[in-house]
């Protein structure tokens, strides 16, 4: 952990689910900037059920999954811009597609009040009750919004006056954000539903070389086909169909790198009964032919 006023505090997390890390600063006192960028299923956060903090999330890749306190999961996807209320939280947090980035704003109630410029047209107290709604944002479509992001993005690296400019943008962008133009539906979902979706998961997973209709999955699961496509989707970030090639595609990358099964052998593993669709599907995955990526992994590369 690295605390120093120019480059903030790096907090790093490692389990046997993999690795992530991120970077806060304090911009102004009470007010938190912070940047994550995780590879990993699960973490937990230490300002889980601060009281009077609330704040922003943005997701810029992948997805993120926290429970509240009243037995519901939320998700937030790319794209995605959701007001938080740090004291609804259980702090455990997990990650489907394992990866996420995203910026996370914090503000500590009263201790940022004051704190920002004179004559500043903001005031926090007003933003927390105008935005911690239960509702998400989606700013995929919003070129300023990208402009004030990409900003508050870019400002994580550079100077702590490149940080309070940022976020003063950033805090006038969203008092002056109409809410109704990019409400999005939210997406939370009881935790029992959220096993069932897993459990389908699980069974693309576990079972790479069947191939599950949705109706398969429906009938696995006992939840209506059409549900089970919006709902994995907004979990994953894919359909099921492009959530368990990825898979399929991966382990057939890991076969090609680790044993010396044969292309054939290995197109049967992953689901394809057919090696030439096997393999024009796994160079349009990777960019290579199989043959060419078990060579170049192994150093073999001319060979």
């Amino acid at each position: 952990m690295d605390r120093t006023k120019e480059s903030g505090e790096v907090l790093c997390f490692e389990n046997e689910t993999g690795t992530g890390q991120i970077l806060a600063h304090e911009v102004f006192p009470g007010i938190l900037l912070s940047y994550s960028h995780f590879h990993l299923e699960r973490c937990e956060s230490k300002y889980a059920q601060s009281q009077n903090m609330f704040g922003f999330e943005y997701c810029i890749e992948g997805n993120i999954q926290w429970n509240t306190q009243d037995g519901q999961s939320a998700f937030l996807g790319a794209g995605s811009f959701m007001p938080y209320d740090y004291g609804q939280s259980s702090g455990h947090f997990l990650f489907p597609q394992r990866k996420y980035q995203g910026i996370s704003f914090g503000i500590q109630l009263p201790k940022a009040e004051g704190q920002l410029p004179p004559d500043f047209p903001v005031d926090l107290g007003r933003l927390k009750d105008r935005f911690c709604m239960g509702n998400n944002l989606d700013l995929s479509t919003s070129s300023q919004a990208a402009n004030v992001l990409g900003l508050v993005q870019a400002s994580v690296y550079q100077t702590d006056l490149h940080r309070k400019l940022a976020c003063l943008e950033l805090l006038l962008f969203l008092q002056d954000l109409q809410w109704t133009e990019y409400t999005a539906l939210p997406m939370y979902l009881p935790s029992g539903q959220v096993r069932k979706l897993k459990q389908a998961a699980d069974l693309l997973l576990n079972n790479l070389e069947h191939h599950y209709t949705l109706q398969e999955l429906s009938q696995a699961t006992g939840i209506p086909a059409t549900t089970l496509r919006r709902q994995f989707a907004s979990i994953y970030g894919c359909s099921a169909a492009k959530f368990v090639r990825k898979h399929r595609m991966e382990e057939a990358q890991r076969l090609l790198r680790e044993t010396e099964l044969t292309t054939s052998q290995i197109a049967s593993v992953v689901g394809y009964d057919n090696p030439s669709k096997f393999a024009a599907v796994f160079r349009s995955y990777t960019a290579m032919t199989p043959k060419t990526y078990r060579q170049e992994s192994r150093g073999q590369k001319g060979l």
